[in-house]
């Protein structure tokens, strides 16, 4: 399997609890027995795909879909504790994977979490530059000096440029295993969609001000 920004590893093989057979590529349903079985899952391994930065969004809620489907506690209510408890596990677990997996940002985030790098957190040990933060503060105070929507509106058009660009950027990095650089990157985009919160707000605050009767 495919991985980008952490250590390939072999396909390893571990035992069903119940049947004994086989488990490849660390299934959590046995397709010999189907019995649920607990282990060491990424978010990534839950949900059936390939550690990468570019997923297709289907395919992650289609994996989503079914594994809810498969795990889902009413399935097991009349199986063992151990796998009633596994079933309620990974039911929350595939929650939370979908979650993260299918923003590009919290995914990006947590590829390099399981290479050790976290950032946009409150453990971060990668550091925004002084650079970016002068970058992101002169944005910042021209969505507020904004005086009209047309301003507000080519503010918002550049700063959705300088977002694509940025996940591009990320994406790049991964592809070459940059992981320092896909960590600045992805701290930029942090910024960048928090000043598109910023312009959101600012929008509505002038379309109240120029329609005071709505």
């Amino acid at each position: 399997m495919k991985k980008a920004g952490v250590a390939v590893a072999n396909p390893s093989l571990h035992k069903c609890f119940s049947c004994d057979n086989n488990l490849l590529n660390k299934e959590i349903i046995c397709n010999y027995c189907a019995a649920i079985n607990d282990g060491d899952y990424n978010f990534f391994d839950i949900l059936s795909l390939d550690v990468a930065f570019n997923l297709n969004n289907e395919e992650i809620e289609k994996n989503y879909l079914r594994l809810q489907k498969q795990v889902h506690p009413d399935n097991y209510s009349t199986k063992s504790k151990r796998e009633q408890e596994t079933a309620f596990k990974y039911s929350s677990l595939a929650n939370e994977a979908y979650h993260i997996l299918k923003n590009r940002r919290l995914r990006g985030e947590y590829i390099l979490a399981l290479s050790g790098i976290r950032v946009n957190s409150d453990r971060d040990n990668v550091l925004p530059p002084q650079e970016l933060l002068r970058e992101i503060f002169a944005t910042r105070d021209h969505v507020q000096d904004a005086g009209n929507l047309t301003e507000l509106m080519t503010i918002s058009q550049e700063n959705e440029k300088s977002l694509q660009k940025t996940f591009d950027d990320v994406s790049l990095y991964f592809q070459q295993n940059s992981l320092n650089h896909a960590a600045s990157s992805l701290i930029k985009a942090r910024y960048l969609e928090k000043i598109k919160e910023e312009i959101n707000l600012k929008t509505r605050i002038l379309q109240n001000e120029s329609n005071p009767n709505h």
